[in-house]
């Protein structure tokens, strides 16, 4: 019978997977927590991990929720959402699993909702801009996987946080964690006021968070063929992954 917890923790540097409510681990003499509640979003069971004290969805949110246009509008500030080249039966969740690439507006939209659209506790990460004095939860994630690239050196947290079996263009993948940051793309523009396009497969991934930086930009963390995971802004009209947070 297929499990309901997917969930993979990282105790004391120790890989703990939950398999029918039974503990593998690579020591007895770890205390061994509670099952976690099977994260369940639209219907569908979403595997997690907990990486310090989040515990994030181990695979991009594929959620059609009520208040999101799926596929192409004229309107840029609705909440709206597309699969990486129109193409559900390819990159949806019996394809590639890639996930819907959502703009700014609809994870804003998300999270606004989360009372009424997801599980209790989840919601949209903060975030994004590698600020040292202005930390949010997508941010921690980078410092406890791998650190930020910065003055102190080149950081690891993309090769630890990305699959190894998503065909990532670059350096070897690692993916120490769970957490399976897949080469997802996205539909963006190269600069500010240039014409969208599906892009990046095998060599990006961004993730929204729920910080906006201006009117027309918001903040992200993107994955690229380094060693890395960058913040920055983005036209908020662009769509990008969504993984969804819980503080544990």
């Amino acid at each position: 019978m297929a499990s309901l917890f997917n969930t993979v923790y990282m105790q004391n540097g120790k890989l703990v997977q939950y398999d029918d409510m039974l503990v593998k681990m690579a020591s007895t003499d770890i205390p061994q927590p509670e099952p976690p509640k099977p994260c369940i979003i639209g219907g569908r069971v979403y595997k997690t991990v907990v990486i310090g004290n989040q515990e994030w969805l181990a695979e991009n949110l594929d959620y059609k929720f009520d208040g999101l246009v799926v596929g192409e509008t004229e309107d840029n500030t609705v909440p709206n959402a597309r699969y990486y080249n129109d193409d559900e039966a390819s990159y949806g969740v019996n394809g590639k699993n890639y996930g819907l690439l959502y703009n700014w507006y609809a994870a804003k939209y998300l999270d606004d909702h989360k009372d009424e659209l997801l599980p209790e506790g989840w919601h949209v990460p903060t975030g994004g801009d590698s600020s040292p004095y202005d930390r949010g939860e997508i941010d921690e994630l980078m410092t406890v996987a791998g650190g930020e690239t910065v003055t102190s050196g080149p950081s690891t947290a993309g090769t630890n946080l990305k699959s190894v079996d998503g065909g990532w263009v670059g350096p070897p993948t690692l993916d120490l964690y769970g957490f399976c940051a897949y080469p997802s793309g996205a539909y963006m523009t190269p600069y500010d006021d240039g014409e969208r396009k599906f892009s990046g497969e095998y060599s990006y991934a961004y993730f929204w968070s729920t910080r906006s930086s201006s009117e027309t930009k918001a903040y992200c963390r993107s994955f690229v063929p380094d060693t890395g995971a960058y913040g920055g802004s983005s036209p908020k009209k662009n769509l990008f992954s969504i993984r969804l947070v819980r503080n544990v």
